[in-house]
Formats: structure tokens, C-alpha cells, sequence
């Protein structure tokens, strides 16, 4: 009597990408590419920098930054190519809304860059 014995390893699995991270939770994005500004504080990174670091998408990068500058954790560097750094002020242990209260009324700076490169402040 001959008896079959199924090799399991033969059966199709679906394929891991890895590039890819998993998914997490809402918000989840927002505190990595937060932690990594923290990392670097007087750097400017692009979404697409940042995404390269993280596995993560530019597009979706963008959208966290977006969010964090709108919290006051982050700020426009630059407008061509777009870049961010850390808030001026942001402190390691703080959270965004807890950094308000503690400061108060928030001012909007836009801070652009002319073609050589250098920072100048704006209304």
C-alpha cells in the first residue's frame, strides 16, 4: 500500500511585499513621521524622503505633514520643492494640542524659499 503524503510548502501563499509596511491605526502615520522630524529637528525632508525612510507613500506622507503642520508640530520649510521640518519650540514630551494650551494663540508664519536656496519669513 503506497500512501500520498501532500508537501504543504507547495501551496500558493499570497506574496509579501516588502516595501510595504502593515497597516495601523488612524493616526498612526502622523506619530512616525513625527518621531522621525524629532530626530533630526533642524532638517527639512520631503514627503518623498520621508516615505523612502518609513516604507510609506509619499502621497500619504504628505497628507501627515499636512496635519502635523495644521497641529503646530511641523512647519513648511520650503514651497518648491516642498520640505518640513520640526516646529520651532516643539518639545520632545509634548503633545501638539498640549503644546497650545501651554503657548496660547497660535501665529501663522509662511516661510518660503527664494530660487538660491535661502529662507526668508512672510506675513
Amino acid at each position: 500500500m503506497i500512501i500520498k503524503i501532500r508537501d504543504r510548502s507547495s501551496r500558493r501563499r499570497p506574496a509579501i511585499c516588502p516595501a510595504r509596511a502593515p497597516a495601523s491605526r488612524p493616526g498612526g502615520l502622523r506619530d512616525l513621521v513625527a518621531e522621525h522630524l524629532r530626530k533630526f529637528p533642524g532638517t527639512a525632508f520631503t514627503p518623498h524622503q520621508v516615505g523612502k525612510v518609513l516604507t510609506r507613500s509619499s502621497g500619504a506622507v504628505a497628507n501627515a505633514l499636512d496635519k502635523l503642520v495644521s497641529l503646530g508640530t511641523a512647519e513648511l520649510a520650503c514651497d518648491k520643492p516642498r520640505s518640513y521640518r520640526l516646529a520651532p519650540g516643539y518639545t520632545r514630551g509634548q503633545s501638539p494640542a498640549r503644546r497650545r494650551h501651554i503657548s496660547g494663540p497660535r501665529q501663522v508664519h509662511r516661510i518660503s524659499c527664494n530660487g538660491a536656496g535661502a529662507l526668508h519669513a512672510g506675513p
